[in-house]
């Protein structure tokens, strides 16, 4: 066997003759970064330390790693980093999806680096797929039953969840949903990020979710208030009768400047009563916003942490010999657990203004992201100059501060 043949695949890069990668996409910038160190691990950190997974030695993850599998380097680092005495959790056993095949086969490269198991254990799996066909039975969906349930579901789309033009993703989101509700036992998180203009989501899925909200205005006092409160002029206020007012959603057009945020409160009032049918409680720990690339999108992004707790539910015995009625163990109705997330997407920070707020920060998060950028082969000389100096030196400071060790 040729000593050389298999160098790149152990880490073994010739410094002099492999030239750095100097093409940066979205998630190599430092806005990322921050919904990839604060965000998502916070969450995951949390999770692993919650007494129901006090015996757990590891978490089954689902994702769509990209070829670099930067998001699972860097859990996979703080993990190690992190070892914690009410907390077991020290490694991931990862189901991936790619749908580019260049990246599908950069991503089984590196993936021994990491000192994840070997796919050929079937310990950890990555495949060459879409994971919008997850709507459709086959390969894909055996795969994902054999590996979960999951404890992590991160799905970073470049895109929308509801992507114009495709129904199959929102149809696989809603069976990935419904089968955790279904067979996870144990708290789970849901990490997903989504563009929310009006060109990149789905005017079918809209509707969908106007509709649903416009039940909720009608069915709950709570989820009325809620959305008064925050959306008012959202709302068209109608005299049904002497005594009784009623409110409906004004057109989307007379409303367009909160497209996103009303697109957000109607997708996450669909997750939430989707999972309540199945007894499951969900709580949006952490919803924040951000800018793809840079000053150019208006915060369309929306990066959101779902947890997922079983609660069960009893239905009543349809043959009368067991007296027991109908139980949902104290699940409130979906309009006042959607009535929850309204103020919550209102009030979402944007990441550029924690980000910028002290060079300090941008300091620790644009520091950190280089170390795991040069593990990928990335040049450092573009990253700092193309990527980083211009947001540097907007906000008044220097390349030179952030940059000092």
């Amino acid at each position: 066997m040729d000593e050389f043949a298999n160098a790149e695949v152990f880490g073994i890069v010739d410094e002099q003759t492999t030239p750095k990668d100097t093409h940066f996409d979205a998630w190599h910038r430092p806005r990322k970064h921050w919904i990839r160190s604060k965000q998502w691990w916070n969450a995951l950190d949390e999770l692993r330390k919650d007494r129901s997974h006090l015996y757990s030695n590891s978490f089954n993850i689902l994702t769509l790693p990209g070829g670099e599998l930067l998001d699972i380097r860097y859990f996979y680092q703080q993990l190690r980093k992190n070892k914690s005495s009410t907390a077991n959790v020290e490694r991931l056993r990862l189901t991936g999806f790619v749908n580019n095949l260049a990246d599908y086969e950069r991503a089984q490269r590196n993936l021994p680096l990491l000192g994840i198991s070997d796919t050929s254990t079937g310990d950890s799996v990555i495949k060459h797929d879409n994971i919008d066909n997850l709507s459709r039975d086959g390969v894909l969906k055996k795969t994902f039953e054999d590996m979960g349930p999951f404890e992590l579901i991160n799905l970073d789309y470049c895109n929308s969840i509801a992507p114009s033009g495709n129904n199959n993703r929102i149809e696989s989101i809603y069976k990935i949903v419904t089968h955790q509700c279904q067979h996870q036992s144990k708290p789970w998180l849901l990490m997903f990020t989504t563009r929310t203009t009006k060109g990149s989501v789905s005017n079918t899925f809209f509707s969908s979710a106007e509709e649903l909200i416009s039940n909720l205005l009608i069915e709950s006092e709570d989820f009325l208030e809620s959305f008064s409160n925050h959306y008012s002029d959202c709302l068209e206020i109608t005299q049904q009768n002497l005594f009784h007012e009623a409110a409906k959603l004004k057109l989307k057009e007379e409303y367009s400047s909160q497209f996103s945020e009303i697109f957000v409160v109607g997708l996450l009032a669909w997750l939430l009563s989707t999972a309540r049918e199945h007894g499951v409680k969900v709580k949006l720990t952490s919803v924040v916003r951000y800018d793809v690339e840079g000053d150019k999108a208006e915060s369309d992004m929306f990066s959101l942490v779902l947890r997922f707790e079983k609660i069960g539910r009893i239905n009543a015995d349809p043959t009368g010999i067991a007296n027991v009625e109908n139980s949902d163990f104290g699940l409130e109705n979906r309009g006042k657990i959607a009535s929850r997330v309204v103020s919550k997407v209102k009030k979402a920070k944007a990441v550029e203004s924690i980000l910028f707020s002290n060079p300090e920060i941008y300091r620790e998060i644009s520091q950190d992201l280089s170390i795991f950028l040069e593990e990928c082969g990335k040049c450092m000389t573009t990253f700092w100059e193309e990527v980083c100096r211009e947001e540097v030196e907007k906000n008044g400071w220097t390349l030179e501060q952030v940059k000092r060790k």
